[in-house]
């Protein structure tokens, strides 16, 4: 397509100092919507690098022979362009104005505008949920190691009250321990002795005799 007629505007004061921290892109069409949308830059301050794109991955928006360029890759010095502006720019403007951008598709004119002076919201979403993340390792780390602490004491008490349940089945009604000292082999003696309390008669009750003769005469 022709050249534009006539020099672009100029870009205003601000345009030289980067004290927008997201940047609007509109105006192009077809395949090259994907140019549209919010940009953060990246650099220190007075010393811009680029614009990185925070709609489309890997599209940059960067200075290269005195012309804005937007590219596809993640550096400028080796990123590819797919739309290059057509007005020269000094290095030292670090906010480009409207400009057509020459394409594959033909190209559109391309409007900027400043979105917000803060962080980009995009940008500080993404860091929050880094920040979470990070803030959530040590509490899980916490939780993990009270639950194996629990379960640690309960088996300990566990183990310990069932060592007590054994020392008194095992014990003699003196308090004394066997003379073997082992409290399993009593309790398993104690446990072979016959049981007299069913044969035994209730306490002041004679134990019944058959009458004389029951016998003989059952046998008949």
């Amino acid at each position: 397509p022709p050249h534009a007629t006539g020099p672009p505007p100029g870009p205003p004061a601000s345009a030289t100092k980067r004290d927008c921290q997201t940047l609007c892109v509109a105006g192009f069409t077809l395949a090259d919507a994907r140019l549209n949308g919010q940009l953060t830059p990246v650099g220190s301050v007075g010393a811009l690098s680029h614009w990185l794109h925070l709609t489309t991955r890997n599209i940059i928006l960067a200075q290269s022979a005195g012309h804005w360029h937007f590219m596809e890759g993640t550096t400028p010095w080796s990123a590819t362009p797919v739309a290059s502006a057509r007005s020269a720019v000094a290095a030292s403007v670090e906010i480009p104005v409207d400009d057509f951008y020459d394409t594959a598709m033909g190209g559109a004119q391309a409007s900027f505008t400043c979105c917000s002076t803060s962080a980009s919201p995009l940008a500080g979403a993404a860091a929050g949920q880094a920040s979470s993340e990070d803030a959530a390792v040590p509490v899980v780390t916490v939780v993990v190691v009270l639950l194996l602490a629990a379960s640690l004491t309960g088996c300990i008490i566990y183990v310990r009250r069932r060592k007590a349940a054994r020392a008194r089945a095992g014990r003699k009604p003196d308090g004394k321990l066997p003379p073997h000292g082992d409290i399993f082999v009593q309790v398993e003696q104690d446990a072979m002795l016959p049981s007299t309390i069913a044969q035994s008669p209730p306490q002041g009750l004679a134990p019944t005799v058959p009458p004389r003769g029951a016998s003989s005469r059952s046998l008949a």
